[in-house]
């Protein structure tokens, strides 16, 4: 897990979800001894930052993929490759690139992409990509732009998700009459591609006449740079009770002098 820098985050300790295509899953871990998770089960909580997942390939040689997702997190993917033991150092494959942009953005595509070679040395080759057919400017999707390396005939491969805004998760809570609602400082923006991601939110101004008796209302919150809007549904009621002792005096967990 790491930050829009690059950097490990220490403290991360997100539920990370793995999917592997072209082989199988053959363990995830990690680090944390004590942890009690199933090591094949297809996800696992970082540990400082960390997880780790352990494919296995099968009979037929090929492409390896695995994608990782995480609520809050961008997703990830990477590519292993299997191969036959020929004893020849020949280019296995071209390394796909993956790209997410939003909609009305035209996707920046690199110009090299890693080459990847029997013996698991890897090589940066100049590509130039073929013009896009679609019109990424408007349509919602996945696409796949294919390109060219010179001297060789495996062709580059870009894959593009195009996203757009899905909607902003309502907040609901209940207080006491008389009381202000506490409203979170963030909100979770879900995109139409399945990802998400906690953006920071500004709440309208509440009347207090509002929470003055029971009731119910809604608070309306603005998203820097988002046309959509946050909602928070609150319910004001006048059963509240405090400072309540429920531990039954006959209960054996009870203290005694």
């Amino acid at each position: 897990v790491v930050d829009s820098n690059g950097i490990v985050v220490p403290n991360a300790d997100n539920l990370i979800n793995f999917v592997v295509t072209g082989g199988n899953l053959a363990g995830v871990d990690n680090g944390r001894q004590e942890s009690s998770g199933s090591y094949k089960a297809p996800y696992r909580e970082a540990f400082n930052g960390k997880a780790l997942v352990m494919v296995q390939s099968t009979e037929t040689p090929g492409p390896i993929t695995i994608t990782a997702t995480s609520s809050g997190l961008l997703p990830a993917t990477t590519t292993v490759y299997s191969v036959l033991e020929t004893g020849e150092n020949e280019l296995v494959a071209l390394e796909p690139v993956y790209v997410r942009t939003m909609v009305g953005i035209y996707p920046l595509l690199p110009t090299t992409v890693q080459g990847i070679y029997a013996d698991g040395t890897q090589q940066s080759l100049s590509v130039e990509w073929d013009k896009f057919e679609e019109d990424l400017n408007t349509e919602c999707g996945i696409y796949t732009v294919k390109g060219r390396v010179a001297g060789e005939s495996t062709q580059a491969e870009a894959i593009i998700t195009v996203y757009d805004v899905g909607g902003i998760e309502s907040y609901s809570t209940v207080v006491a009459t008389g009381t202000a609602p506490a409203l979170p400082t963030t909100v979770r923006l879900i995109y139409n591609d399945g990802v998400d991601q906690f953006v920071p939110v500004t709440w309208d101004p509440i009347d207090p006449a509002q929470y003055a008796s029971s009731g119910k209302f809604t608070v309306s919150g603005t998203v820097a740079e988002m046309t959509v809007q946050a909602q928070a549904n609150i319910r004001v009621t006048e059963d509240v009770i405090t400072n309540q002792n429920i531990a039954q005096s006959t209960s054996p967990l009870k203290p005694t002098a």
